[in-house]
């Protein structure tokens, strides 16, 4: 299990990843990606097309997933924010996502057109509603526990990501740094 990172030759550009795997067989899938008509990552393909195969640099090797995933994540933590890096997901161990990002006034039209007449069963209504009802428990660094509606929530009342958040509770573990040192974070059960 290594963390890897993809560096282009003759420019500052990178991605960095990680894979239970070898690291020569992720290379070939993210050269497939880049390479088909939809990529996963379509930052990655533009640089890859332009510039050709990047060089392969094994960063880390480790023995358990957890450990594999908490050094990506710092490899993230300390890269997101550089121009220069590839990657378009802040946490570690999840492929990327629309989340977060705005449709043109243009898409937004077309989407209401396409969605103009139907009708929704009810259990496909009762559905939607239940996915966003996911209240967490946010436990402070004094074990003042407080119940939030969802990790959105939580993350703009206190002015944390909610990427962060999310990746705590996957995980199980308090924090170790930045602003959400010491904090811990757990989904509601039903029992609750």
């Amino acid at each position: 299990m290594n963390v890897y990172c993809l560096k282009f030759p003759e420019t500052n550009y990178y991605y960095i990843g990680s894979t239970t795997k070898d690291p020569m067989e992720r290379f070939m899938v993210h050269r497939k990606s880049c390479f088909s008509k939809k990529p996963a990552n379509p930052k990655l393909a533009s640089v890859w097309k332009k510039h050709g195969d990047p060089e392969l640099i094994v960063m880390g090797t480790y023995q358990n997933e957890m450990d594999l995933i908490d050094a990506e994540q710092f490899y993230i933590n300390v890269s997101i924010e550089d121009p220069d890096c590839l990657n378009l997901n802040p946490v570690a161990g999840r492929p990327p996502s629309n989340k977060g990002k705005k449709h043109s006034s243009e898409t937004k039209a077309k989407i209401a057109v396409a969605h103009t007449g139907k009708k929704l069963s009810l259990e496909h209504r009762a559905n939607l509603a239940s996915a966003k009802a996911n209240p967490i428990i946010a436990v402070d660094p004094q074990k003042n526990e407080t119940i939030y509606s969802s990790a959105s929530e939580c993350a703009r009342l206190n002015d944390f990501s909610q990427g962060i958040i999310s990746y705590l509770i996957r995980f199980g573990k308090p924090a170790v740094k930045g602003k959400t040192k010491g904090w811990s974070f757990r989904t509601v059960n039903n029992n609750e």
